[in-house]
């Protein structure tokens, strides 16, 4: 009995123990309760955050105010510029200007070596190359005096000078000729695959005659209606007239060059399209030169322009530096065909200009030009003992 008593106890014991745990735990499951609390400190912590930005912010203005400080230092630096141009003219040195053709023609590269040769040999000049479209609107350059010198054909030349051809009736008689420096070949050529077998086959085709701009375009143009043939004429420069020539848009075209041989513009078309050349007939030259005596004509020998084509007559293509009798001063003018016409100077300008190789500005300038020479030049020649052709002596040095 004292044992069940016993018993009873302990598991009142335990029963009143289980419900002071229960008690214990049962404030535990209300916690939810806690959360609000929780809560509501986020609030408090984010507005706490939030203040603090605007206190960074407003220190990007101080940051950005040095910019002002800093850009005010370049005008003091631009000004440094015109105070390094003045100090040449103070050394003597006069800036010269030379028309130098389009930059993707075979004579542009020529100009740029002439012109750093002679500004090495003669420091008191500095003379710049100018791209221009070309013979003609190098003249009209020169006789304005937008340029000093510039590269032009010796048919132009002798029009302009006289005031007969395309200058009919506005002579330029103070134009002058220093040196020339090619004779090369203007030549048609046609894709092969065309039916043109002479001039005449030209007639209602798409055809270049010559880059745009140039003395070889007037040229053709004028020899076309002699012969009394209409192609229908595609201007354009002369990489636009190659491409067109590739894509088989024109049947070819009049092409410049600056020696004999075919060009490294047209051996590149060689490569992609085949063309053969059209020769001038015998009829068709006295019959363009009763009209144009200022048009020079050659023949080219079997290989000469292109291996493995035969030979052809065609016009020749001649090119001098033209200037005028007040571009240049006669010291001036002498002092530059010193340093040109001596071997040294072809030597140097042909090591990257390989057509010069060879040259003789003396002899080819007294055989080919078709004006009076600046009298600088006539001064020098006969220095050297050559005598200079009558033609050639300009009024100012009779």
């Amino acid at each position: 009995m004292e044992r069940r008593t016993a018993r009873s106890y302990v598991w009142l014991a335990l029963a009143a123990a289980g419900l002071m745990l229960f008690a214990a735990c049962a404030p535990q499951q209300q916690a939810p309760a806690a959360k609000p609390a929780a809560e509501p400190a986020k609030p408090a912590a984010a507005p706490a955050a939030q203040p603090a930005k605007p206190a960074a912010e407003p220190a990007k203005p101080a940051a950005e105010a040095p910019k002002p400080a800093a850009q005010p230092a370049k005008p003091a630096a631009q000004p440094a510029k015109p105070a390094a141009q003045p100090a040449k003219p103070a050394e003597g040195q006069q800036r010269l200007l030379l028309g130098g053709n389009p930059a993707t023609s075979t004579y542009y590269a020529y100009h740029v070596a002439e012109a750093r040769y002679l500004n090495a040999k003669i420091p008191k000049v500095s003379l710049t190359v100018m791209e221009t479209r070309g013979g003609i609107d190098n003249i009209t350059r020169v006789s304005k005096g937008e340029v000093a010198l510039a590269g032009t054909g010796t048919d132009a030349v002798y029009q302009a000078y006289h005031g007969v051809g395309a200058s009919e009736g506005k002579a330029l008689p103070d134009l002058r000729y220093l040196w020339i420096y090619t004779v090369g070949s203007r030549v048609v050529f046609v894709r092969d695959e065309s039916d043109v077998r002479k001039l005449a086959d030209l007639d209602g085709k798409d055809f270049n005659p010559g880059p745009k701009g140039t003395s070889s375009e007037v040229q053709f143009k004028a020899q076309a209606e002699l012969l009394g043939f209409k192609p229908r004429f595609y201007t354009a420069s002369g990489p636009d007239a190659f491409q067109a020539i590739k894509d088989r848009r024109i049947v070819g075209m009049f092409n410049p060059q600056a020696s004999l041989s075919a060009d490294a513009l047209t051996i590149d078309l060689m490569i992609a399209t085949k063309v053969r050349p059209i020769g001038y007939s015998d009829d068709e030259v006295k019959k363009i030169q009763a009209a144009r005596p200022w048009d020079t004509f050659l023949t080219l020998k079997k290989d000469e322009w292109a291996k493995g084509v035969e030979g052809f007559r065609t016009p020749a293509s001649v090119v001098g530096l033209l200037t005028t009798k007040q571009n240049l001063s006669p010291e001036l003018a002498y002092e530059f065909t010193k340093a040109i016409v001596e071997p040294a100077a072809v030597q140097e300008i042909s090591s990257g200009v390989t057509w010069l190789k060879g040259w003789d500005y003396r002899k080819q300038t007294l055989d080919y030009a078709s004006i009076p020479l600046h009298v600088g030049m006539v001064k020098y020649l006969r220095e050297v003992g050559t005598t200079v052709p009558e033609r050639l002596v300009p009024p100012e040095g009779k």
